[in-house]
């Protein structure tokens, strides 16, 4: 895998720390850059585009030396600006790293992996990286080292778009399938007529051993392949 050319992208807006560090590691590392990043946080727009009104799209000069647009839309839209608007060919998307993980249900909603499969169906090899970020120097960490783990094992010989879920103490990389969050839901209604839907994950109640919510709370670094064929082709017709 000869690695040249990348876009960044994320879903908590071009100007968040961990997207910051993000593209201080692939800078150090020697990439050419070019972002296309959603102005203000996308989180859990999963794979929306905008297809009924116009939105801002802007070229910023915050990023020395690298191209960078700042998009008023969801990641996938960032993607797709990308594409069709100027016509980028690279090497590899790259989006994250995620402020947060993305396991289990949670992938469904993620626009960090949304916008890794709107790149992979669009033909480029993608990549989604999340991670509890507590400390964002963890992208530099990790970013070499998972690089390396997907060229001595060939992923993108056997998948174009990887999910990694980055352990801050990780055992090591594992391949995992979808586990399940189960995650507790409840409404608030904060003022009359509003409410607001919060909650909190319960990945101890994951039992399988292969899935990716178990496997990080064992402490490994889960991976998966991410598909956007939705029908369902496990059953008797």
């Amino acid at each position: 895998m000869n690695i040249k050319k990348v876009l960044l992208v994320n879903d908590d807006g071009i100007y968040h720390e961990a997207f910051k560090a993000t593209i201080d590691a692939f800078k150090k590392l020697g990439f050419d850059i070019t972002i296309c990043a959603p102005l203000n946080t996308q989180s859990a727009k999963s794979h929306a585009i905008e297809i009924r009104k116009s939105f801002l799209i802007k070229k910023v000069d915050d990023f020395e030396g690298i191209k960078a647009y700042a998009i008023d839309s969801t990641p996938a839209d960032c993607v797709r600006f990308a594409k069709y608007y100027l016509n980028w060919e690279g090497d590899l998307v790259v989006s994250g790293v995620n402020d947060g993980l993305n396991l289990g249900d949670d992938i469904l909603y993620s626009g960090t992996v949304a916008a890794a499969v709107e790149a992979g169906i669009r033909g480029y090899k993608a990549l989604a990286l999340s991670a509890p970020v507590k400390h964002p120097e963890i992208c530099l960490d990790k970013l070499k080292e998972i690089l390396e783990y997907i060229e001595n094992n060939k992923l993108f010989d056997k998948w174009n778009i990887w999910s990694f879920n980055i352990h801050e103490n990780s055992l090591g990389f594992r391949q995992a399938s979808q586990g399940n969050v189960n995650f507790y839901t409840y409404f608030e209604e904060q003022k009359p007529g509003y409410f607001a839907q919060l909650g909190h994950p319960q990945h101890e109640l994951d039992l399988d051993e292969n899935s990716d919510v178990c496997l990080y709370h064992k402490g490994y670094s889960p991976y998966s392949a991410m598909s956007y064929n939705r029908t369902c082709n496990d059953f008797n017709k």
